[in-house]
């Protein structure tokens, strides 16, 4: 009788760990199927900066000269950024354990350059701008997106391609500029961001 309780005593241990084990590895495939459907860019926020683009391209339309206009896109460039930033942090925040912390980061990281380059190009092209900087600004922020989107849902990539395809079309059809960005910054934004909060949380 004694050996045989001995053994029962040396499996033990060897059960108790297999089950922690098989714990652990439920919580991890869970957690995963949550997130593949959750994206911390968030919907409500895009479609936010997309009113915000509408507004600003009917605003620019009516400006009495270069300046004014590339002024009038700037403060609503500003805008959306804050409003992006603040929804973007807010969602990732409530979204819990779901997005480690860093996210805001990384995606930054990824879509500063962009906006660099854009910001040079504007400060060079900025007297002729009303013809050749919609598609530059619409094709570098949907190259942003584009890299951006590995981070996150299929979306954002699609977002980014759909803004690539705009900017390339201002910059070959020249003329209309605030319809260009009106399109892109206004109607890509809403649109995808109603697609990203109906079917990745808000």
């Amino acid at each position: 009788m004694r050996p045989e309780r001995d053994e029962s005593e040396r499996t033990r241990p060897a059960l108790v760990l297999r089950e922690h084990a098989a714990d652990d590895l439920r919580f991890i495939r869970d957690t995963m199927a949550q997130a593949s459907g959750r994206s911390a860019f968030p919907g409500v926020g895009t479609m936010v900066i997309g009113a915000v683009a509408l507004a600003a391209s009917a605003w620019a339309a009516d400006a009495p000269g270069a300046t004014a206009w590339l002024a009038r896109w700037l403060v609503g460039c500003v805008l959306s950024m804050a409003i992006g930033a603040m929804s973007m942090a807010f969602k990732t925040r409530a979204s819990g354990p779901l997005f480690v912390p860093g996210v805001l980061r990384r995606f930054a990281l990824v879509l500063t350059p962009p906006i660099v380059a854009g910001a040079l190009l504007t400060v060079r092209f900025q007297s002729g701008g009303r013809d050749v900087l919609p598609g530059i600004w619409l094709l570098l922020y949907g190259v942003g997106l584009t890299c951006g989107g590995a981070l996150s849902v299929a979306a954002v990539r699609a977002m980014g391609i759909a803004f690539m395809a705009i900017g390339a079309a201002a910059l070959f059809v020249p003329g209309h500029g605030d319809l260009w960005m009106a399109i892109g910054f206004g109607g890509l934004h809403v649109g995808f961001g109603a697609w990203i909060a109906r079917r990745h949380g808000g």
